[in-house]
């Protein structure tokens, strides 16, 4: 009885650690799209600075399309202090995940 047991075990527990796993990148990806909304919503009220912050939290968990943004409100100093040097790294950020735009 136990050996028929054990692989069940197996099966619930990796279902569970998978089950868990999903749910955190659900999570995350929540994060990036509440943040992107946010983003955006600030930038049409012209509140850049909100803006920025949202869109570098974004840009942070790793959403493509916040870091070629971020390194535009980096590039012209919009809602942050002008900076071409983390412009460059948000633009080689979105690069490295094949964001065509950032790619020189």
């Amino acid at each position: 009885m136990r050996k028929t047991l054990r692989p069940w075990i197996c099966v619930i527990l990796s279902v569970l650690m998978i089950a868990s796993t999903v749910s955190a990148v659900s999570e995350e990806m929540s994060d990036v799209q509440r943040w992107t909304e946010l983003e955006a919503e600030a930038y049409r009220k012209q509140d850049y600075e909100t803006a920025f912050y949202y869109c570098e939290l974004a840009a942070k968990a790793g959403s493509m399309d916040a870091q070629f943004l971020a390194a535009g409100y980096c590039f012209y100093g919009v809602g942050t202090e002008q900076s071409f040097e983390r412009a460059a790294e948000y633009f080689q950020m979105a690069a490295d995940q094949g964001d065509s735009r950032s790619q020189v």
